[in-house]
C-alpha cells in the first residue's frame, strides 16, 4: 500500500519570477553588445573615442563584467520550489 501526497502548485508566481529573469537576462545581452560596440568602434578608430576613454578611466573590462555579474547576483529573483 503506497501513501499519496497531493501538493498544489500555484505557477502564476514561477513563472512571474521567470519572465523577470528572462528580461534581466535580455537586459545584460543589451549591455554586452553595447560594451562590443564601444570597444569595436574604440579600436576600429586607432584612438580613444570621448565614450571609449570615459568609460576606461572608471572601469576595465574585467571590472565591468564583474560588475554584471554583481548585479545579477543581488538580483531580487528567487524561484522557491
Amino acid at each position: 500500500m503506497s501513501n499519496l501526497i497531493r501538493v498544489e502548485v500555484d505557477t502564476s508566481e514561477l513563472e512571474a519570477k521567470l519572465e523577470d529573469l528572462e528580461a534581466l537576462e535580455a537586459k545584460v545581452e543589451e549591455l554586452t553588445n553595447q560594451l562590443a560596440n564601444i570597444e569595436v568602434v574604440h579600436t576600429s578608430e586607432g584612438e580613444d573615442t570621448e565614450g571609449a576613454d570615459m568609460l576606461s578611466k572608471f572601469m576595465t573590462q574585467d571590472e565591468i563584467e564583474e560588475f554584471i555579474k554583481e548585479i545579477l547576483r543581488d538580483a531580487p529573483i528567487s524561484i522557491d520550489v
